[in-house]
């Protein structure tokens, strides 16, 4: 009986230790296969032309990693799913709220951590207001101070009395009731490629835990 109980014993260690190392083996093909998704979205949105900011919105979320009978799973998105959206879908994109999509002009500032709309324009930048052509085009405009700090950069600004003189009327955001947007994002195939590719890590690394 003590023979046998030894040998239950070491079984079961044994079983216990290879589901474990089953489940970090499944966790590390999941995060590469996760990562490489990200970065495959990331490029795809320089490679289209949204822009440096737009390519860092996509974002990874590991959920179970710790977890010590749950296979990991992990979750790639973006911070701008609307956007994305028009680009991975086409056609035609109407206003959401309001009457009018506001395009930015290349006068609006340039930010890593942000893309720039009516909606977050800072308060120290030029007030915003509506102004339209005599052909019925449609803008938002601000009057504008330009500065330059001591680095040679230049900065815009809002007026005051002391710089009235010196505005100049700056075209910032052209407002459109629809816009076109041609498919240049592909994210559901990306998606089914990187699920086959996962499948193989997933052996991969099985291999290794039998080595």
């Amino acid at each position: 009986m003590q023979i046998k109980a030894a040998i239950k014993g070491d079984l079961e260690k044994i079983v216990q230790q290879k589901n474990k190392n089953i489940l970090k083996a499944v966790g590390r093909a999941v995060n590469r296969t996760g990562n490489e998704l990200q970065r495959e979205m990331a490029g795809q949105t320089q490679r289209a032309g949204l822009g440096h900011g737009l390519s860092k919105s996509w974002k990874t979320k590991t959920y179970n990693k710790n977890a010590k009978d749950k296979f990991a799973k992990k979750l790639v998105y973006t911070d701008s799913p609307k956007v994305m959206e028009g680009f991975e879908t086409g056609g035609v994109r109407k206003p959401t709220k309001g009457k009018w999509i506001a395009i930015p002009t290349e006068n609006v500032p340039k930010s890593r951590r942000k893309r720039y709309t009516p909606e977050n324009w800072p308060k120290s930048y030029p007030e915003l207001y509506f102004a339209q052509d005599t052909n019925g085009k449609a803008y938002l405009v601000g009057q504008t101070v330009h500065k330059t700090n001591k680095h040679g950069k230049t900065r815009i600004s809002k007026t005051s009395r002391k710089t009235e003189s010196q505005a100049e009327t700056v075209i910032y955001f052209f407002l459109v009731k629809q816009t076109k947007h041609v498919k240049r994002l592909s994210f559901e195939h990306a998606s089914k490629h990187h699920q086959k590719k996962m499948k193989l890590y997933i052996s991969q690394e099985l291999d290794k835990t039998e080595q």
